[in-house]
């Protein structure tokens, strides 16, 4: 492989399993770069997931850092986010040659501005504007020792995010976030999730239930289904609720709602099923925060998919969503798509809008960006 397209992925995780948002987009960018023709060297911190051997498939050579976690990381100026993820073994490892770049995620950019990298191509994978999302996560927590935790790292982050003016370039992730990053960073480039569907796979015709799936282990997820149980059980409408690590709370009270279901942990192709035969994606949100997945993958597989304002600002893909906005819209739209069904001619039709949000798309996108003709 020729030197011009060797790329350096330094990456906050393991980006293996796929099995929630930022993980997702992290594979499928790796295996949409690797299929055009990109070699990766990836780099990945160790902390809640295994080493993965299934990304020396996409990747040339892979390095794993133990991500510092605990009290003495918290006892910084810098986010702890990044503070925990200061590893010298990784910049010895980045200075051993001049290939670009790509920090995956505000938390991989520790070393950013180290002398050692100064004259590098070095790109931000800017996922979220972290300090938003930290302050809608103590929005909702309950747990007043998480809600501080959340408060003092938004100030850290808000407080940090400035440096990263010094990169090369910052890819967002929605239209939102890009105008954020412009102000801190000119040379911001608007670059959409990764998701790995290459093509729409939703099903003509209807379901006889609507559905939410999230990862059940984040507090604004946990709030989004509750709002969703009480809204279906007063319409008697049938819910499905599906994702991954959901708490004893909420699954007594699915398990008391009647009308309901819940799906724990399922596998891809499990969801991919629930979601194909769903009348309807819910898709709420109280918070803009980058361009979810979820709302990718609702699109690319599923029927309907209604949703709160929130969720699909300046994402390019308002159109293509049933908006509600009240509980009263919330109501009359839920009740009407659980009925309606989705005919081929708009499936077609969402097809073409959906096109430009391909990984192939994105990954030539991301090579021209990063190597200029």
């Amino acid at each position: 492989m020729e030197k011009s397209k060797t790329l350096h992925v330094v990456s906050f995780t393991v980006p293996w399993p796929a099995n929630y948002g930022g993980a997702i987009d992290l594979f499928y960018k790796i295996k949409a770069l690797h299929e055009s023709g990109v070699n990766i060297i990836l780099h990945c911190f160790l902390y809640s997931r295994e080493e993965a051997p299934i990304m020396k498939q996409y990747c040339s050579k892979v390095y794993y850092y133990r991500r510092r976690m605990g009290f003495v990381s918290q006892l910084s100026t810098l986010p702890y986010i990044i503070q925990s993820r200061h590893s010298r073994q990784l910049l010895n490892t980045l200075t051993k040659d001049d290939y670009p770049i790509l920090f995956e995620g505000t938390h991989s950019t520790a070393w950013l501005n180290h002398p050692s990298l100064k004259g590098r191509t070095v790109w931000v994978r800017a996922h979220n504007v972290e300090y938003h999302y930290y302050s809608s996560l103590a929005n909702v927590e309950k747990s007043w020792q998480k809600k501080l935790f959340y408060i003092v790292e938004a100030a850290r982050l808000k407080r940090y995010e400035r440096s990263l003016s010094s990169a090369t370039g910052i890819m967002a992730i929605s239209g939102s976030d890009a105008a954020f990053w412009k102000d801190i960073n000119s040379n911001t480039q608007l670059v959409t999730a990764f998701h790995g569907h290459t093509e729409l796979s939703v099903v003509p015709g209807k379901g006889d239930y609507v559905m939410y799936h999230g990862d059940l282990s984040v507090s604004e997820n946990v709030n989004a289904a509750e709002a969703m149980l009480k809204l279906c059980m007063r319409l008697q409408v049938p819910l499905i609720i599906a994702g991954k690590k959901p708490s004893y709370d909420l699954a007594r009270r699915v398990l008391e709602t009647p009308y309901c279901q819940l799906v724990s942990n399922p596998d891809d192709a499990k969801m991919l099923d629930l979601i194909h035969n769903a009348s309807a994606i819910v898709l709420p949100a109280k918070q803009t925060t980058g361009l979810r997945l979820k709302l990718l993958v609702s699109l690319f597989a599923g029927r309907h998919c209604i949703a709160s304002p929130e969720m699909v600002k300046n994402t390019g893909l308002e159109s293509m969503c049933v908006i509600a906005s009240t509980e009263e819209e919330w109501a009359t739209t839920v009740s009407e798509y659980l009925h309606k069904p989705i005919e081929q001619e708009d499936i077609d039709q969402r097809w073409e809008m959906v096109a430009p949000f391909l990984d192939s798309f994105n990954a030539q996108k991301i090579i021209r960006l990063i190597w200029p003709e």
